[in-house]
Protein backbone atom coordinates (compact mmCIF):
# COMPACT_ATOMS: atom_id res chain seq x y z
CA UNK A 1 0.00 0.00 0.00
CA UNK A 2 1.02 3.76 -0.89
CA UNK A 3 0.45 5.02 2.69
CA UNK A 4 2.74 2.17 3.73
CA UNK A 5 6.11 3.70 2.02
CA UNK A 6 6.70 6.05 3.70
CA UNK A 7 9.32 7.80 1.56
CA UNK A 8 7.16 7.35 -1.35
CA UNK A 9 4.11 9.04 0.59
CA UNK A 10 6.04 11.93 1.43
CA UNK A 11 7.35 12.11 -2.10
CA UNK A 12 3.80 12.11 -3.84
CA UNK A 13 2.73 14.75 -1.34
CA UNK A 14 5.82 16.72 -1.99
CA UNK A 15 5.08 16.70 -5.86
CA UNK A 16 1.06 17.07 -5.28
CA UNK A 17 1.20 20.53 -2.89
CA UNK A 18 2.61 22.55 -5.42
CA UNK A 19 -0.36 21.90 -7.66
CA UNK A 20 -2.70 22.47 -4.64
CA UNK A 21 -1.22 25.51 -4.58
CA UNK A 22 -1.90 26.38 -8.30
CA UNK A 23 -5.13 25.43 -7.92
CA UNK A 24 -6.16 27.17 -5.25
CA UNK A 25 -4.72 30.67 -6.85
CA UNK A 26 -7.15 29.47 -9.53
CA UNK A 27 -10.13 29.16 -7.49
CA UNK A 28 -10.05 25.13 -8.31
CA UNK A 29 -9.24 24.21 -4.66
CA UNK A 30 -10.45 25.50 -1.27
CA UNK A 31 -7.94 26.69 1.19
CA UNK A 32 -9.35 23.97 3.83
CA UNK A 33 -8.39 21.20 0.96
CA UNK A 34 -4.55 22.35 0.45
CA UNK A 35 -3.92 23.28 4.68
CA UNK A 36 -5.11 19.65 4.88
CA UNK A 37 -2.34 18.33 2.41
CA UNK A 38 0.22 20.34 3.86
CA UNK A 39 -0.81 18.91 7.09
CA UNK A 40 -0.37 15.47 5.67
CA UNK A 41 2.76 16.89 4.14
CA UNK A 42 4.18 17.45 7.86
CA UNK A 43 2.74 14.18 9.32
CA UNK A 44 4.87 12.41 6.91
CA UNK A 45 7.69 14.67 6.91
CA UNK A 46 8.09 13.59 10.50
CA UNK A 47 7.13 10.08 9.72
CA UNK A 48 10.51 9.88 8.44
CA UNK A 49 11.89 12.04 10.40
CA UNK A 50 12.70 15.36 9.04
CA UNK A 51 11.39 17.23 11.66
CA UNK A 52 12.74 20.95 10.81
CA UNK A 53 10.32 20.22 7.45
CA UNK A 54 7.80 18.85 9.18
CA UNK A 55 7.30 21.41 11.88
CA UNK A 56 7.13 24.21 9.02
CA UNK A 57 4.16 22.47 7.12
CA UNK A 58 2.51 21.61 10.54
CA UNK A 59 3.12 25.45 11.46
CA UNK A 60 1.80 26.60 8.07
CA UNK A 61 -1.21 24.38 8.57
CA UNK A 62 -1.85 25.52 12.23
CA UNK A 63 -2.12 29.01 11.29
CA UNK A 64 -4.09 28.36 8.12
CA UNK A 65 -6.57 26.29 9.91
CA UNK A 66 -6.94 29.11 13.00
CA UNK A 67 -7.43 31.39 10.87
CA UNK A 68 -10.17 30.00 8.58
CA UNK A 69 -11.76 28.59 11.99
CA UNK A 70 -10.68 29.38 15.03
CA UNK A 71 -8.27 27.42 17.55
CA UNK A 72 -10.85 24.95 18.68
CA UNK A 73 -11.76 23.42 15.44
CA UNK A 74 -10.70 19.90 14.69
CA UNK A 75 -8.09 20.60 12.19
CA UNK A 76 -6.71 23.47 14.56
CA UNK A 77 -6.21 20.81 17.06
CA UNK A 78 -4.64 18.42 15.18
CA UNK A 79 -2.17 20.39 13.46
CA UNK A 80 -1.55 21.58 17.26
CA UNK A 81 -1.38 17.46 18.46
CA UNK A 82 1.23 16.75 15.80
CA UNK A 83 3.47 19.79 16.66
CA UNK A 84 3.22 18.55 20.15
CA UNK A 85 4.75 15.09 19.60
CA UNK A 86 7.45 16.51 18.17
CA UNK A 87 8.30 18.68 21.23
CA UNK A 88 10.61 17.08 24.39
CA UNK A 89 9.16 15.21 27.05
CA UNK A 90 8.71 17.74 29.82
CA UNK A 91 7.13 20.25 27.17
CA UNK A 92 5.18 17.35 25.39
CA UNK A 93 3.52 16.40 28.61
CA UNK A 94 2.37 19.36 29.65
CA UNK A 95 1.46 20.66 25.80
CA UNK A 96 -0.34 17.36 25.83
CA UNK A 97 -2.37 17.76 28.78
CA UNK A 98 -3.32 21.30 27.70
CA UNK A 99 -4.57 20.09 24.38
CA UNK A 100 -6.29 17.08 25.80
CA UNK A 101 -8.79 19.43 27.86
CA UNK A 102 -9.10 21.87 24.90
CA UNK A 103 -9.99 18.55 22.60
CA UNK A 104 -12.35 17.11 25.55
CA UNK A 105 -13.95 20.92 25.57
CA UNK A 106 -14.14 21.41 22.09
CA UNK A 107 -14.93 17.74 20.77
CA UNK A 108 -16.12 15.37 22.81
CA UNK A 109 -15.75 11.99 22.48
CA UNK A 110 -13.69 12.04 19.37
CA UNK A 111 -10.74 10.15 18.25
CA UNK A 112 -8.22 12.71 18.83
CA UNK A 113 -8.80 13.05 22.09
CA UNK A 114 -8.41 9.46 22.17
CA UNK A 115 -5.05 10.13 20.74
CA UNK A 116 -4.05 12.17 22.76
CA UNK A 117 -5.06 10.22 25.94
CA UNK A 118 -3.09 7.21 24.71
CA UNK A 119 -0.24 9.58 24.08
CA UNK A 120 -0.01 10.75 27.49
CA UNK A 121 -0.76 7.30 28.81
CA UNK A 122 2.41 5.79 26.76
CA UNK A 123 4.65 8.62 28.39
CA UNK A 124 3.60 7.59 31.67
CA UNK A 125 3.83 3.77 30.93
CA UNK A 126 7.53 4.78 30.23
CA UNK A 127 8.46 6.96 33.15
CA UNK A 128 7.77 10.27 31.40
CA UNK A 129 10.90 9.46 29.57
CA UNK A 130 9.59 9.80 26.37
CA UNK A 131 11.86 11.45 23.79
CA UNK A 132 10.10 11.80 20.82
Amino acid sequence: DFLDVPNLYLEGLKSLVPVLERGQEKGAVSETELLEAVMDLGKAFGRTKQFIDSKACLERALEGFERLFGPEHENSLTARYFIALQTQSAEKVTELQALLERADSSLGVHRLVSDIANNLAHIARKGGNNKG
